[in-house]
């Protein structure tokens, strides 16, 4: 059934009493045909060029987004040598498109918990609230979401999930919007969360108990989810044996069908008869749930009791994730909101997801070494979830949070919880984690970027300081800057190092004998290769490489080929094509 977005006509309504007003036939007549085409339109249709979002600081407008590490935020631990995760401080869309360039088909998990759009002051939109009176209300959220919605499906793995919290007011639009961007097939599941006990103040007819929670895969012939460890079911195991507390389930089933082949007699130790027990023998819809030849491989396995056949059903001790989210264990949006409190000594958030939600989340659709991202980052609930399921089970899960700094939530909220949890709280043991606290930063240009980068000299201005994106990219933003000139720069921690070459002629040809000590087998080089025209030159790029290979050979130094890669313009080149 095809869904109509109320505000589209809306839009066209009044348009179309605008027009009769201006007694013009022609274009009354042309928007008639608008509608009737609309109209023909199959799925989820809104206005989009009279509402257009303006993203401040955007790639269209002549701004650049590049990464600025500060280093006086960062989290250290001695476990965590490389502090790896990372928060990221700026709007989600510059984010989400810097990832573009350095987590393409990386990222294993997403879960976001983005505005609601209740009208309630929860949705900026330019600037603006949006309130429950705007005509173009869903249609601007529907906007907003699309853009960072068709990004994020970009980052994923090929068997990588995503899960978006919704309540009613988006419900249907997002279920729509998903199956454009993911694919309907790809639609994994609608998690039903019970956020809290009893109504409250939002409550006319229905007491609403219940959020939501999309699942989508990038791929769901590839995807996986594993078992819920910590589900437990309603039923008694009143038996017990070598294999553990069972209960009996009769073999006989009248709710499968019937089949011929499955009605059969089957004898026991004692050659009593047993055969389906049918309410009608007449018309017989009973039948076993074995076939002969299963009856006599398993034989061993079945109980004779009370005149029936029976299977032993033994007590699991993992279960397939239910869609129902009830129990207590998944937590509670008050719950959720009491534990921030104990952590930052203060109410700072009005509605922050429990930790036991996400990591359920996590818990069943993550490997230890996943990488989840978390682009709507609010209060920091994602971080601590995967820090704490490290800590359960011993893995290497990683996290890159993106929020904006309104109202200095990214450093007074996001930050501090982080690191809180990763500091040690009240009782609660540290977490031995580190992390990066990058900010995005903006290269400005009189004219359009497109045409400014063909310029030599801006290539020059922009491509040092895309450094920092490419240490995000190789997970190396942990790395200190130990050296810099005209012509390169060094960044290194430990034995390892990634010198930027800048200009490849000129850093040979001016290579000292300190320099060369800097190089060694975990050298890794990035050459800037600069471009013209907006052409990127495989075969050139080749040439350098090789050229600059020879050179340092030439100097004695004993670098592979694996040591050299061609750098900042394939940034450049994948925030062009397609991705913005």
């Amino acid at each position: 059934m095809a869904s109509r977005n109320r505000d589209l006509y809306v839009h066209l309504e009044d348009e179309l009493k605008k027009l009769i007003n201006e007694t013009s036939l022609e274009k009354v007549t042309s928007l008639l045909e608008r509608i009737k085409k609309e109209n023909s339109l199959y799925g989820l249709v809104w206005p989009t060029d009279e509402i257009k979002e303006r993203i401040p600081f955007s790639l269209e407008n002549g701004f650049f987004p590049v990464l600025k590490n500060i280093k006086e935020l960062e989290i250290k631990s001695n476990q965590d040598l490389f502090n790896s995760n990372v928060l990221v401080e700026g709007d989600n869309y510059h984010l989400l498109k810097i990832l573009q360039a350095t987590h393409q088909q990386k990222v294993n998990v997403i879960y976001i918990d983005p505005p609601y759009n209740t009208g309630n002051k929860d949705f900026k939109y330019n600037d603006n609230f949006v309130d429950e009176d705007d005509n173009y209300r869903h249609s601007k959220w529907l906007t907003f979401m699309e853009k960072r919605l068709k990004l994020a499906r970009n980052l994923l793995t090929m068997d990588g999930l995503i899960f978006i919290s919704i309540d009613n007011h988006e419900f249907a639009q997002l279920k729509l919007l998903c199956d454009e961007i993911f694919g309907e097939r790809n639609f994994i599941t609608n998690f039903i969360w019970k956020k809290k006990n009893g109504g409250g103040n939002d409550s006319r007819f229905i007491i609403t108990e219940h959020e939501y929670v999309y699942v989508y895969a990038r791929s769901i012939k590839r995807t996986f989810f594993k078992k819920d460890t910590k589900a437990t079911v309603e039923m008694k195991y009143p038996f017990q044996d070598e294999k553990g507390f069972y209960q009996l389930e009769r073999l006989d089933k009248q709710s499968l069908g019937y089949q011929k082949s499955l009605d059969f007699p089957i004898y026991d130790k004692d050659n009593k008869k047993y055969i389906p027990k049918q309410k009608n023998p007449a018309s017989p819809n009973a039948r076993w749930r074995w076939s002969e030849e299963t009856v006599k491989q398993r034989f061993n396995e079945l109980v004779f009791k009370n005149g029936q056949v029976y299977t032993k059903n033994y007590q699991k001790s993992e279960y397939l994730p239910a869609s129902i989210l009830y129990d207590e264990r998944f937590g509670r949006t008050q719950s959720g909101k009491i534990l921030l409190k104990k952590i930052l000594g203060k109410d700072t958030f009005s509605y922050p997801k429990p930790v036991e939600l996400i990591k359920h989340l996590l818990r069943v659709s993550t490997h230890k070494d996943s990488l989840i991202l978390d682009f709507f980052a609010g209060s920091g609930t994602t971080a601590q979830a995967v820090m704490e399921l490290n800590k359960e089970d011993g893995g290497n899960r990683k996290f890159i949070l993106g929020t904006n700094n309104e109202n200095n939530i990214c450093t007074d909220v996001t930050y501090k919880r982080v690191k809180k949890v990763i500091d040690g709280y009240l009782k609660v043991a540290p977490c031995q984690e580190g992390m990066q606290y990058l900010k995005i930063d903006f290269i400005a240009q009189e004219k359009q970027w497109k045409e400014e980068i063909k310029d030599f000299q801006f290539q020059k201005q922009l491509f040092p300081k895309l450094e920092s994106i490419y240490l995000f990219k190789e997970n190396a933003s942990y790395m200190t800057l130990k050296k810099e000139n005209v012509n390169y720069s060094i960044y290194e921690s430990g034995q390892n190092n990634i010198i930027f070459v800048r200009d490849a002629d000129e850093f040979v040809e001016k290579m000292t004998k300190v320099l060369q000590k800097d190089i060694h087998e975990k050298t890794k080089f990035i050459i800037f290769n600069y471009f013209h025209n907006n052409q990127f030159d495989l075969q050139d790029d080749k040439l350098l490489i090789e050229r600059f290979l020879k050179c340092l050979h030439e100097k004695g130094l004993q670098v592979d080929l694996s040591q050299i890669e061609i750098g900042p313009k394939n940034i450049i080149n994948n925030m062009i094509k397609g991705c913005l």
